[in-house]
């Protein structure tokens, strides 16, 4: 641990008894704070949906999300499609800027570099929360695409989730 992150360490002690949150409910403050930033025109409705492209009505719930990387893990998630398949639109030029936007928003809140490819692998493995604790190891993981890759024994043809075999 460096003297920076021991003098950011000690200036979060200094600052979250000053707004009574816990060291937790400050991150947790701060991660929403984030989703909103990312995601030009977001907002969070009354029952706690981030709602992140309100026209094509792309949403998550937060009520559930107890930390950062339970965010994480619903952007990757539930947005990974919106990344890069989903046609909202009857125009094909609109569906590719809202991928690409879309994409941009999620690259920008998980600090990544995915390209359309990758939105595509991390939607097969873990969209729809369809392996919620692979989606936690991908983070545990610096969210590396190739981690991924080989921890479901990638095959660019795969059509088949009956195929998957998760190595770990």
């Amino acid at each position: 641990m460096t003297d920076k992150d021991r003098q950011i360490i000690e200036n979060r002690k200094q600052v979250c008894p000053a707004f009574c949150m816990t060291e937790g409910e400050y991150a947790m403050k701060e991660a929403r704070e984030m989703l909103l930033e990312c995601f030009p025109g977001s907002f969070v409705n009354s029952r706690d949906e981030f709602i992140a492209h309100p026209r094509t009505n792309q949403y998550f719930i937060l009520r559930d999300c107890k930390t950062p990387e339970d965010i994480e893990a619903k952007v990757l998630e539930w947005l990974s499609r919106a990344s890069f398949k989903s046609q909202p639109y009857s125009q094909e030029w609109r569906n590719r800027r809202f991928h690409a936007d879309m994409r941009f928003a999620v690259n920008a809140y998980l600090d990544t570099d995915f390209s359309e490819d990758d939105m595509g692998i991390i939607y097969t493995y873990l969209g729809n929360a369809i392996n919620h604790g692979l989606t936690l190891d991908f983070i545990d993981h610096g969210m590396d695409i190739d981690w991924l890759k080989s921890a479901c024994a990638y095959t660019p043809n795969l059509r088949s989730m009956d195929s998957l075999e998760v190595v770990l």
